[in-house]
């Protein structure tokens, strides 16, 4: 018996049962009901790309720690600092591990954090991150700030502020920070919802929603279900090529805006555009390739070049002041201070670099060895000394032996 065989074909009925996923996504908010928090925000291609972009390039830059002597600063290998910050800052995790998920903290939730822990002298041994969610700033009567850091067994650790190392990415004045997740909510709501619209659009086949037209009223609730069933058994995927026979005069139109007029497409690159302003990342380094020209430069150097200096560079330097005022100077030594080295990701090209090493060792302002220390070369004998060609010298100089001869 064919599906036609169970109704009377004459008067026509629309349903207006039409899924919220089927509805336009775009200028939503997160009244619809949209969790988002971490994981839902990571479960985005685009923050993802963008979080692990972040985190790694900053996991890559040696931190070091220096001291000044005078006019002169050398790397402080002697210190228990330098080997904190340098090589690993406990012996569980790797210095990369650790500015990863302090970085991952700072740009999801709007801070990163770790407690500083100490030896019977009080000095700093270990670094041991923690998990923002776990960490709550207050202030006592006094207005003093401390940190309530929850435990795994219950409870509260009340930490002072020079026990621990907080990154804010958007700091509040009264010592707190603010969420980016908490900050964006309604628009990354906006985009997951996408993302599901998407999910659902694919697991329908790429078939919009559709109504039969041709059943008369007074349908039976055995028949309707045969109904459904039998239609929705050439809605999902694997049917796409399959042909459906219907009989006496019923007919299936479908009723939902096409992929075409929801631009379901560039709906998902203005996502990606979205969270790359959220994060402050060239759209190219998203892997969206489809936006045009940029504003951070025509080439992959100048790009990195932009990246670097407007991205990397401002949380680099959130990181070394609070190393800085909680760490370095305060329990070592106040001519003593830690800088991350870029110079690996903002140098040039090979070739650019080999002229600009040039120009330096011979205007005498870079030493051979300064220069073979940058391209991580072991120094040479007598490579310390600064050299100018023979035709370079002050009026003075010239005079003095003119005079002389």
């Amino acid at each position: 018996m064919g599906i036609g065989s169970l109704f009377n074909p004459k008067t026509e009925q629309r349903s207006s049962d039409i899924p919220a996923y089927a509805m336009p996504v775009v200028g939503g908010s997160a009244s619809t009901g949209t969790a988002v928090n971490e994981n839902s925000a990571l479960g985005l291609s685009a923050v993802w790309c963008a979080v692990n972009l972040i985190s790694s390039t900053i996991g890559l830059f040696p931190l070091v720690t220096y001291r000044e002597t005078g006019n002169r600063k050398d790397k402080a290998k002697d210190s228990p600092i330098y080997k904190l910050l340098h090589n690993t800052p406990n012996g569980e995790i790797t210095k990369f591990d650790f500015f990863t998920i302090l970085i991952n903290n700072l740009l999801l939730k709007g801070a990163g954090c770790a407690e500083i822990e100490y030896d019977g002298r009080g000095q700093p041994i270990a670094l041991w991150p923690i998990d923002t969610d776990k960490v709550t700033p207050e202030r006592t009567a006094s207005n003093r700030l401390i940190y309530k850091v929850q435990q795994e067994k219950g409870g509260n650790k009340v930490l002072q502020p020079h026990q621990m190392i907080v990154v804010r990415y958007s700091p509040k004045v009264d010592g707190g920070w603010r969420s980016v997740i908490g900050v964006h909510r309604e628009s990354l709501s906006n985009q997951i919802t996408l993302r599901e619209y998407g999910k659902k659009i694919i697991s329908n086949g790429v078939n919009p929603v559709s109504v039969v037209k041709g059943v008369k009223a007074g349908m039976t609730e055995p028949a309707r279900k045969v109904l459904k069933d039998s239609i929705e058994n050439y809605r999902s995927l694997g049917t796409s090529s399959k042909v459906m026979l219907l009989e006496k005069g019923l007919s299936i139109d479908k009723i939902s805006m096409s992929l075409e007029d929801a631009e379901f497409i560039a709906n998902q690159n203005f996502s990606i555009s979205d969270i790359a302003r959220i994060f402050n990342v060239p759209p190219i380094l998203l892997h969206c390739l489809t936006t045009g020209t940029s504003t951070w430069g025509s080439g992959i150097h100048e790009l990195m070049q932009g990246f670097i200096k407007l991205t990397i560079a401002p949380i680099c330097k959130r990181i070394e002041d609070e190393l800085n005022l909680k760490l370095v100077s305060v329990y070592d030594d106040d001519d003593m201070y830690c800088k991350f080295i870029m110079d690996g990701l903002l140098r040039g090209s090979y070739k650019d670099r080999t002229e600009a090493y040039k120009t330096a060792i011979l205007t005498g302002w870079r030493s051979i060895n300064e220069v073979r220390e940058m391209e991580d070369l072991n120094p040479i004998d007598g490579g310390d000394k600064h050299i100018v060609p023979l035709n370079m010298a002050s009026i003075e100089t010239l005079l003095k032996e003119n005079n002389d001869e």
